[in-house]
């Protein structure tokens, strides 16, 4: 839902300017997960981008 919530409504650009992790890392959420769930996150920001 966060993530939903941070990409929706955005434009192409503000899309591929979206750094996922950094904007997670700010809300203080990346400290909270575990490495193969940042892996996970990483994961979807790249096929996003593959899909600009």
């Amino acid at each position: 839902a966060m993530l939903i919530h941070e990409v929706n409504g955005k434009s192409l650009g503000d899309l591929a300017n979206f750094d996922m992790t950094a904007r997670f890392t700010e809300l203080g959420i990346a400290q909270r997960l575990s490495d193969t769930r940042l892996n996970g996150l990483k994961q979807i920001e790249k096929m996003i981008l593959a899909l600009i």
